[in-house]
C-alpha cells in the first residue's frame, strides 16, 4: 500500500496527523504578459522629465510627477495582466473507511473512532474533512466540511449509517467518489483505511489520476487477525457443454490450517434450485483442489454455488463461490399462459416438435435474468400487461436485448394493445407497435372516468395517478373524458370526451384539475353526463370507471337501463366506505350495466385497476371474423407451409415497426405474423 502515495501510517497515538500544521496565508503578484514589464524603464524617464518643469511650485510639481508615475505604473501593470494571488494552505481531507466483510467489526469501529479523534483534535481554522464508506459500492457518509470536528454548530461524526454491502471491496470506486466530491480552494488529501483486499476495479489506476491532480493519498493498513481461516478461492466450470456429457466442476479452497470441512454444492436451473450430495473433505494448509464430476441431461443455463463449512474458520463471508455453464441440447421454451390447461393444444404442438416446455402462469414469471438463462425462448400466450409487474416486463425486454433470448407473443383478447402493452417495455421488444397509425378504419374505444376521491387520505393526489394510468393505457385514436364534482362548479367536466391525441396535453389538464375534486352528493348527474357523451360516440367499446366511497345518492334504475341498452358498462371502485350499504350501491351499479366491481383497501392497487379497466376499452383492436391469411413476404418461419394456411377467426390489430419482417397479413393488410 505504501506505493500508492505517501508512506503508510500505523494506527495509534503516535500516528502523524494529515491535518496538523500551522495555517498560513500569503499574497504574491502574477503577470499574464510579463514581457510588458519592460515598459518600466519609462518610469524613471517620466520622473526625470517631471522634475525639469519650472513653471510650477515645488509642491505642485512633485504632486504632478507622483500622479503621472502612478498612472504610468497602472497602465504598465494592466498591459502585463497583473493579478494578486492569495495562497492559503487550507486542507480538505476525505477519510475512506473499508466496510467490506473482510474487515472485522472491531477494526471498523476503531477506524471510525480514529477519524473522530483526528477531526476533533487536529482540525483548525478553515480545515474541512469528510468520510466515505465503501464495500460493494461507495457512499458519502459525511460531506467535506468543518462540521466533522463539531465546528460551526455541527454534531461531528456519528455512527456510520450508510449501507454499501460487504461482499466486495471496491477501493477504486471510493477513490473516484472522493476526487469528484472535493470542494474548490483547498489542498486535497485522501486517507484510506483498508486491508488492501481489492476485489473490484483498479485502485492503482485511480491513485495515479489523483496524483496527477495534486491529491495526496495516504494509507492506513488494517491488519486483520491471523486466526484459522478457510475460503473458496475459485470455482470454474466449462462455459459450454453438451447434454449427457460428463464434465468437471473445479473448486479451489484455501486453508491456513489442516482440518476437516463440509463441501456443499447447489445447482440452479431457471427457478429450480437443488442441493447436490454434500461431501466431507480434509483440508491441508494452502490450496486444496477438488474436481467434482457432473452430468446434466437437460439443455439450459446452469448456475453452481459452492459453500465450505469448517470448525476452524473466522470469516464466513468468503466461504462461497459460483460458476456458470450452458448445456446445449433440445431447445427449452418458458410457456406463460393465464390458464395453462386451456392452452394445452399449443403446448402439445411444441412438445411434438421435440421442444422442452416449462409451463407457468404469469404470476410465477421470474424476476431475475439468471432464472431465465435456461430458456431459449419465452412465449406469452394471451397474457395481459396487468398480469405482469413493471419489473417483469422490463426483465423481458432486457433478456431479449442483452442475452438473445427469444420472445413470442400469441394474439388474443389479452394480448398486444388489447392487453394494455402500449408504451410498455414488452412493446419495445416486439416487432409491432400497439398504437394504430396506418389503418384508415380502426375500431376505437371510449372511456370516461368519474372521480370522487376527496374523502380518503391524499385522495386527489391518487386521482391524478389513476387518471394518468388510464390515459397511458389508451392509444392516440381512443376517446377519453374526465368528470368530477368540482369546487365552485358542481358536476363538471375536467376535460370533455375527446381523442387522446397528444397525451402530454391531457396529462397537464389532469394534473391541474384533479386537485379541485370535491364531495359528490349524487351519482346520477355524472353518469347522465357520461351517458350523453358516450351514447353517440364513434367507438366500438364504451366504458365508464367510477371511484367513490359509495355515500352519494344512487342513480335511478332508468338511467342504468339506458346505459346498459347503449352497451356502456360502468365499473365501480369502492374505497373508504362509511357503511356496508355504500358498497352495495356501487356493486349494484356495476351489476346493472355489465361492469366490474372492486373493493379496495390499499390505494397502491388503484393505478393497476384503472389500467386494467382502460385496457378493456382496447378490445376495439380485436377483429373477430373468419379470414384467410395472405402471404406477404418470404420468411424462414414459413418453410414447410407451402400447402397454404388454414382460415383464422380473429386477430389483434397492430402496426409493424420499420425494420420488422411481415410474412403474413390479413385480408385488410394487418400483420398476422411478424418477426425481427
Amino acid at each position: 500500500p505504501g506505493a500508492w502515495g505517501h508512506a503508510p501510517h500505523r494506527m495509534g497515538p503516535e500516528t502523524h496527523s494529515p491535518l496538523r500544521r500551522t495555517p498560513r496565508v500569503t499574497y504574491f503578484p502574477r503577470f499574464a504578459e510579463p514581457v510588458m514589464l519592460l515598459w518600466l524603464i519609462a518610469v524613471p524617464v517620466c520622473i526625470y522629465l517631471g522634475t525639469r518643469i519650472r513653471t510650477l511650485s515645488t509642491l505642485r510639481k512633485w504632486g504632478a510627477v507622483t500622479l503621472r508615475t502612478l498612472i504610468l505604473l497602472c497602465l504598465i501593470f494592466a498591459l502585463a495582466g497583473m493579478e494578486i494571488i492569495k495562497k492559503n494552505d487550507r486542507i480538505a481531507v476525505f477519510f475512506l473507511l473499508d466496510q467490506s466483510n473482510s474487515i472485522p467489526d472491531d477494526l471498523r469501529m476503531l477506524s471510525a473512532q480514529w477519524v473522530r479523534d483526528m477531526a476533533g483534535a487536529h482540525m483548525i481554522g478553515d480545515d474541512a474533512a469528510g468520510v466515505i464508506v465503501f464495500g460493494d459500492d461507495a457512499s458519502i457518509e459525511h460531506g467535506v466540511s468543518p462540521a466533522l470536528a463539531g465546528a460551526d454548530g455541527g454534531e461531528g461524526m456519528g455512527e456510520i449509517r450508510s449501507f454499501v454491502g460487504g461482499d466486495q471491496s471496491d477501493l477504486a470506486a471510493a477513490l473516484r467518489l472522493a476526487m469528484a466530491a472535493f470542494p474548490q480552494g483547498y489542498m486535497r488529501r485522501i486517507v484510506l483505511f483498508s486491508d488492501g483486499n481489492e476485489t473490484r476495479g483498479s485502485a492503482l489506476e485511480e491513485v495515479r489520476l489523483a496524483q496527477a491532480e495534486g491529491i495526496a493519498v495516504d494509507v492506513v493498513p488494517l491488519r486483520t487477525r491471523s486466526g484459522s481461516e478457510i475460503r473458496v478461492r475459485e470455482v470454474t466450470a466449462p462455459s459450454q457443454i453438451n447434454a449427457d456429457e460428463p464434465f468437471q466442476l473445479r473448486v479451489v479452497v484455501e486453508a491456513t490450517h489442516a482440518g476437516s470441512a463440509e463441501l456443499q454444492i447447489f445447482q440452479r436451473a431457471g427457478t429450480e434450485r437443488r442441493m447436490l450430495l454434500p461431501q466431507q473433505v480434509q483440508l491441508q494448509p494452502g490450496d486444496n483442489v477438488f474436481l467434482l464430476t457432473q452430468e446434466i441431461q437437460r439443455a439450459g443455463f446452469y448456475e453452481y454455488e459452492v459453500r465450505i463449512d469448517g470448525a476452524q474458520d473466522t470469516i464466513a463471508a468468503n466461504n462461497m463461490g459460483q460458476a456458470f455453464t450452458t448445456v446445449q441440447g433440445e431447445p427449452t421454451v418458458l410457456y406463460v399462459a393465464r390458464n395453462v390447461e386451456s392452452e394445452r393444444h399449443l403446448q402439445q404442438a411444441l412438445i411434438d416438435e421435440g421442444i422442452n416446455v416449462h409451463a407457468i402462469d404469469p404470476f410465477s414469471l421470474p424476476t431475475s435474468p439468471a432464472q431465465l438463462q435456461s430458456y431459449d425462448s419465452i412465449l406469452l400466450s394471451d397474457v395481459s400487461a396487468t398480469d405482469l409487474t413493471t419489473q417483469q416486463m422490463s426483465l423481458l425486454e432486457a433478456v431479449v436485448r442483452d442475452q438473445g433470448i427469444g420472445l413470442v407473443m400469441i394474439g388474443g383478447p389479452e394480448s398486444f394493445g388489447a392487453g394494455g402493452y402500449l408504451d410498455s417495455p414488452v412493446e419495445r421488444a416486439l416487432p409491432v407497435d400497439m398504437d394504430i397509425k396506418q389503418r384508415k378504419v380502426m375500431p376505437r374505444g371510449a372511456l370516461i372516468t368519474i372521480l370522487h376521491t376527496c374523502e380518503f387520505p391524499d385522495g386527489n393526489a391518487w386521482a391524478r395517478k389513476i387518471a394518468i394510468a388510464s390515459l397511458n393505457a389508451l392509444s392516440s385514436q381512443d376517446l377519453m373524458g374526465g368528470l368530477g364534482y368540482l369546487h365552485g362548479k358542481g358536476d363538471s367536466w375536467m376535460f370533455k370526451l375527446q381523442a387522446v391525441g397528444n397525451k402530454e396535453k391531457l396529462r397537464r389538464t389532469i394534473t391541474m384539475e384533479a386537485s379541485n375534486i370535491g364531495d359528490m352528493p349524487s351519482m346520477g348527474p355524472g353518469l347522465q353526463m357520461a351517458y350523453g357523451a358516450l351514447v353517440n360516440a364513434d367507438a366500438a367499446v364504451k366504458r365508464v370507471i367510477m371511484i367513490s366511497d359509495g355515500d352519494p345518492a344512487a342513480p335511478t334504475q332508468g338511467l342504468l337501463r339506458k346505459l346498459a341498452a347503449a352497451k356502456i358498462a360502468v365499473s365501480t371502485i369502492c374505497i373508504n366506505p362509511h357503511s356496508g350499504s355504500d358498497q352495495g350501491t356501487l356493486q349494484w351499479v356495476a351489476d346493472q350495466t355489465g361492469g366490474e366491481y372492486y373493493f379496495v383497501t390499499n390505494p397502491n392497487n388503484l393505478p393497476q385497476i384503472f389500467t386494467k379497466e382502460a385496457s378493456i376499452v382496447k378490445r376495439g383492436l380485436l377483429i373477430e371474423k373468419e379470414f384467410q391469411p395472405v402471404l406477404h413476404h418470404d420468411s424462414e418461419l414459413l418453410y414447410g407451409a407451402a400447402g397454404g394456411f388454414p382460415p383464422l377467426h380473429g386477430y389483434v390489430v397492430t402496426t409493424p415497426k420499420d425494420n420488422a419482417t411481415i410474412p403474413l397479413v390479413s385480408d385488410e393488410g394487418d400483420p398476422i405474423l411478424a418477426h425481427w
